[in-house]
């Protein structure tokens, strides 16, 4: 048996893919361009690779920016949630403490009117008239002034005033006001109490509870505005 046959090798050259208009003495075969469609993709999933890589490390920062967002979240949740429990609670306490002050107020201020009910407010009394026993000169004076009807005294005119507190004084004129549109017996109490009589009485404090009062009997006129 004789020796082989060499069977000639065939080199092809890569055409230059970046070449896009090619030579026309340039001959490709179907093999070339297979060869160029696979460099093509191989340089295609290269780039679209190193693309996802990039888009899967900044993922991976949004999800722990992410999570962390969340903690501070709900960290902040439960905080607020402890701050409006404790400020419904503080609410609570300061409307207490807001209706016992206005209680005690109020309590302070019958004290104060019920221990000025035997005294009196001299105005146009001059300094160091009653000399040293002042009390004993008052005391004569007021018996004998409550005959006069134009009280003088060394032709000073003298005015005698009943002894309420200031918030006494506001309150009467407060409940007074009411008088004029009352068409029902009434009277004004010491210190400062409205009764009105009718089948009964009633006694208030406060010029709108009156007036409320008195428009569900109907025995008043138009309210003043």
């Amino acid at each position: 048996m004789g020796a082989p046959l060499l069977q000639p090798v065939v080199f092809r050259t890569m055409p230059d893919i970046t070449d896009p208009h090619p030579r026309s003495g340039d001959a490709t075969t179907p093999e070339d361009k297979l060869d160029i469609l696979l460099v093509v993709i191989e340089k295609s999933r290269l780039s679209l690779e190193n693309k996802i890589d990039v888009v899967a490390a900044d993922l991976t920062l949004f999800h722990a920016d992410h999570r962390k967002l969340s903690e501070r979240v709900h960290k902040t949740e439960q905080s607020l949630a402890a701050l409006q429990s404790q400020t419904h609670t503080v609410e609570t306490q300061l409307t207490q403490f807001t209706e016992k002050i206005c209680l005690l107020e109020e309590r302070a201020d019958d004290a104060e009117g019920q221990s000025r009910h035997k005294t009196i407010h001299v105005a146009g009394l001059l300094e160091n008239t009653e000399g040293q026993e002042a009390v004993v000169y008052i005391e004569q004076w007021i018996l004998e002034a409550r005959k006069m009807a134009d009280l003088t005294l060394n032709s000073a005119r003298v005015m005698l005033f009943p002894g309420y507190t200031l918030a006494a004084q506001h309150q009467r004129g407060s409940l007074l006001s009411i008088k004029c549109h009352l068409d029902t017996k009434y009277s004004l109490l010491f210190p400062a109490k409205f009764s009105v009589q009718l089948d009964g009485k009633s006694y208030f404090t406060d010029p709108k509870e009156a007036w409320d009062w008195i428009d569900t009997l109907g025995t008043a006129s138009q309210r003043p505005s």
